[in-house]
């Protein structure tokens, strides 16, 4: 059974707030390794093969740029001088050392 929510405020009790950590993008480089991590995590984890196969992504919205989408993918895309770019970066190897799970 779920433990009731704050004053009836959904979304507010500790079932939801427990395990966020959260922590400010303060530089590009920071942003790009966040942006490897999401797309990469489910193949990581073994859930698909390649980032283009997970459907919940966001990827593909950023492969297939003429599709329409809700994600500002100009504000990601300007850091890649190209699709390529883009692409080689993601089945590139990141170090993922801003993960500090204490």
């Amino acid at each position: 059974m779920l433990k009731p929510t704050t004053k009836g405020i959904i979304g507010k009790g500790t079932l939801f707030l427990d395990f966020l950590r959260r922590k400010r993008v303060q530089d590009e480089k920071y942003l790009l390794k966040l942006l490897h991590y999401i797309h990469n995590n489910p193949v990581h984890l073994g859930f698909v093969s390649q980032a283009e196969k997970w459907k919940y992504s966001s990827y593909n919205s950023y492969t297939n740029v003429e599709k329409p989408s809700s994600i500002e993918r100009e504000e990601m895309l300007k850091y890649f001088d190209s699709k390529e770019d883009f692409l080689g970066y993601h089945k590139s190897s990141v170090e993922y050392d801003f993960m500090n799970l204490e």
